[in-house]
Order: C-alpha cells, then sequence, then structure tokens
C-alpha cells in the first residue's frame, strides 16, 4: 500500500504550477512499476485523484460563493477559488494522462 507522505506530496504538486504533470506522472509510474501491488495501488492513486478532484471543485465553488458575499474580501475568494480551479484541471488532466499511459497499469 502507498504511505500518506506519498499521497500528501503528490496532492501539493497538484497544487504547485512549478512542477510539471508529466513529471508528476513519470514519478507516479516509477513509484508503481516498484510496487508489489502495482494494480492495487494503481486504483487507489486513482480514486485518490477523482476525490482530491471533486473536493477541489466544491472548495472552488465555496470560495466562489463566498466572493459573492463577502464584498470586502471578494478578490481573496476570487483568488482562492482559482487556485482551487487550476488544481482541478492539473488534477483532471493528470487522470487523463494516466488513463492514456501504456506504463500504467
Amino acid at each position: 500500500m502507498i504511505d500518506d507522505a506519498f499521497i500528501r506530496d503528490l496532492l501539493n504538486q497538484l497544487g504547485s504550477s512549478n512542477i510539471s504533470l508529466p513529471d508528476i506522472e513519470r514519478r507516479l509510474v516509477a513509484h508503481l512499476q516498484s510496487s508489489a501491488s502495482c494494480e492495487d495501488d494503481a486504483r487507489y492513486i486513482k480514486d485518490i485523484l477523482a476525490r482530491h478532484l471533486e473536493e477541489t471543485l466544491r472548495y472552488a465553488a465555496t470560495c466562489e460563493e463566498k466572493a459573492r458575499v463577502a464584498s470586502s474580501e471578494a478578490i481573496l475568494y476570487e483568488r482562492q477559488s482559482e487556485g482551487f480551479h487550476n488544481t482541478a484541471q492539473r488534477t483532471k488532466v493528470l487522470l487523463e494522462r494516466l488513463a492514456d499511459n501504456p506504463d500504467w497499469p
């Protein structure tokens, strides 16, 4: 099974535009290739990424709602929403890349 620190690091990388998706994808594939339970770990990662995508979109929607209501803090909430949308987009693209990757189990 994949440890929690690896998953936290993966999700943090998705939130950082400084780390390219191909780099994240290569790291995931390399990690799985060294795993004894490769297919189970791949399913686990896909489930984590899918939940992360849904959760990030919910956070973005919450921030958008707060931006509409709190005029004095609207810019802050708009920027937070934008960050969550960017992370969600990166997560979605990573899932698509993994689905098309022949080295992904």
